[in-house]
């Protein structure tokens, strides 16, 4: 498993950031979204990342949504890291850290233990 940054992955930076508040974040929510079709591989996923970014800044948002990504392998992929509140939630951002799984696309895997590490 491998740990990819914000760098690694070649994410622009964020338009703006809202820090987490004292104590926070307090939960953790898992989203997942599909990769392109077939891929399985690193440089494949981190595409993907930025593809979301890309949507993310498309819809006028600030930054790529969630906290961190993660593929079935468990690499983890840098989205707004561990001190900035996510946006991927309509309600519970200021609270809740946001993971998003990368599936391969076709709607039909598992979340891996690999994953879930």
């Amino acid at each position: 498993m491998t740990d990819f940054t914000r760098a690694d992955c070649r994410l622009q930076p964020p338009r703006s950031t809202a820090a987490w508040g004292a104590g926070m974040p307090s939960s953790v929510t898992v989203h997942a979204v599909g990769a392109t079709v077939g891929i399985r591989d690193a440089t494949s996923y981190q595409q993907t990342w930025r593809n979301i970014q890309s949507h993310a800044f498309g819809k006028g948002l600030n930054d790529i949504d969630y906290n961190f990504g993660v593929d079935y392998l468990g690499n983890v992929y840098e989205g707004r890291g561990w001190d900035v509140q996510s946006g991927a939630q309509h309600v519970g951002n200021k609270v809740s850290l946001a993971i998003c799984y990368l599936d391969f696309g076709d709607g039909d895997v598992p979340f891996t233990d690999a994953a879930k590490q």
